[in-house]
């Protein structure tokens, strides 16, 4: 399990290009309260057209990992071809009609298939949820198996668990699930749950891995209505029991724990990182050695210590600023511009 870790920590900068491609629907069913979604229900304070490149910027602005000159970013929306550019600073976007009769985390992943099968120029791609996601460092795709979907964790908790079975139940998916994933659901010892929030890798691993949750999508929505949140976390879990992954915390480098919880020793026993160490020093080791990939949700205090190279609390207001991120971008144009062909830190810390 921690092999994995250095492995792809110290694979070879190998060119290969990299798609990161997200979504911005305003006219799918948006049941979301809280969270990454519900950030995309309509606002009588902007327009929608200007909060998706609010969005787009704020997620470059805090990502690192687009200082590599192989990768980029591609966004799917239904805001209409008049509305929005079809290249805004180096992002590609791509208009579709709008899709009120499905759930907006469902939706996108027809349309995530269409782009990249339309695309060529990418050997590898990840779909992530665009408001709360982080790209730390760009995974080295040519040191990722042709068989290996690569996916997020979620919490190593019987909590994230149980509102997995309920979200089965709830859309009905229950009805028709695989065998594996009810052994699975029954298994009381199995509590790792995976997370839609970053899926991809290879080509030949993550086209058919997506064509098999769009077909059960479609399928799904053959139903009569309402289809409620929640499918997406279903059909990915499912998908992934039957193929071998690269998986996040605490198994490998997709991403750090979400929430910036280690859920007790269980998780966090026997860190190749910094064994028993505290937690600060664990962000700053993994950030520096760039075994992780993706943050999900990230806590605030790893955020924080990321953009502005502070723990203290005193830090806090502004370190999301157009300053702190217009720093980012400053020092991702040094690395664009390095001639070393090496993997760029564009790290605070990676000076201290």
């Amino acid at each position: 399990m921690h092999a994995e870790l250095f492995r792809f920590s110290d694979a070879p900068h190998a060119p290969a290009q990299t798609l990161i491609i997200a979504a911005f629907l305003t006219g799918a069913s948006n049941v979301h309260t809280q969270g990454s979604f519900a950030s995309m229900r309509s606002s009588k304070h902007a327009s929608d057209a200007k909060r998706i490149l609010g969005f787009v910027q704020s997620f470059l602005g805090r990502s690192p990992g687009f200082c590599d000159p192989s990768v980029t970013l591609h966004v799917v929306h239904d805001l209409g071809r008049a509305d929005m550019p079809k290249v805004w600073r180096g992002v590609f976007f791509h208009a579709f009609p709008p899709r009120p009769d499905r759930v907006l985390g469902d939706a996108r992943y027809p349309l995530f298939a269409e782009v990249l099968n339309r695309e060529e120029s990418w050997d590898c791609a990840f779909a992530i949820d665009l408001t709360d996601v982080v790209l730390l460092r760009l995974p080295p795709c040519n040191a990722l198996p042709d068989d290996r979907l690569v996916i997020a964790t979620d919490g190593c908790n019987p909590k994230v668990k149980k509102w997995l079975m309920k979200a089965t139940g709830r859309t009905r998916l229950n009805e028709s699930v695989s065998p594996a994933f009810r052994q699975f659901s029954t298994n009381s010892s199995r509590q790792l749950v995976l997370n839609s929030g970053v899926v991809g890798g290879r080509r030949a691993a993550f086209l058919p891995a997506l064509a098999e949750v769009n077909a059960r999508l479609r399928s799904h929505w053959e139903r009569c209505p309402p289809f409620l949140a929640g499918a997406d976390m279903v059909l990915w879990n499912e998908a992934a029991l039957t193929r071998p992954l690269v998986l996040g915390y605490p198994h490998g480098p997709v991403n750090l724990p979400m929430w910036g919880g280690f859920n007790g020793d269980a998780c966090r026993k026997g860190s190749p990182i910094v064994p028993e160490c505290h937690r600060h020093d664990w962000v700053d080791a993994s950030m520096r050695l760039g075994l992780h990939w993706f943050a999900h949700k990230m806590e605030y205090n790893w955020e924080r210590r990321m953009l502005s190279g502070n723990w203290t609390k005193g830090a806090v207001r502004g370190y999301r600023s157009a300053r702190a991120m217009g720093e980012l971008a400053a020092r991702c144009e040094m690395c664009r511009n390095a001639s070393s062909g090496k993997p760029c830190k564009p790290w605070h810390y990676d000076a201290q």
